[in-house]
């Protein structure tokens, strides 16, 4: 599916799971196919599951996800040190809006 169709989608999904939900509440609906590592981590560690209609297929998604996961986990986080370590040699502050708008590769030293 396109990606423009796809965000259609799932915005058409959540209106209509807002429109059920009394009182209202906002609801974010996202497609966890191709969605990035990080993302489905998040999703699969602190989401709740609505419905599971393949227990031993979900099992297998998160099972394969997490350990996709924690592959990567050593590499996330020395690219998150190198930015950082960058940031705090130009004197950039994330908190005040003070940073450049582009990514320098020249941040990274691993």
């Amino acid at each position: 599916m396109e990606p423009y169709a796809l965000f259609k989608q799932q915005m058409q999904i959540a209106g209509e799971i807002e429109d059920l939900l009394s009182p209202h509440v906002p609801c974010d609906v996202r497609v966890l196919n191709g969605a990035p590592v990080e993302f489905q981590y998040e999703v699969i560690r602190t989401g709740r599951i609505v419905l599971s209609r393949n227990e031993e297929q979900k099992i297998d998604y998160e099972t394969d996800m997490m350990r996709r996961y924690l592959d990567l986990k050593y590499l996330l986080d020395r690219v998150d040190q190198a930015f950082l370590t960058g940031v705090s040699r130009r004197g950039w502050s994330l908190v005040s809006g003070n940073y450049p708008i582009r990514w320098t590769t020249d941040l990274c030293d691993c």
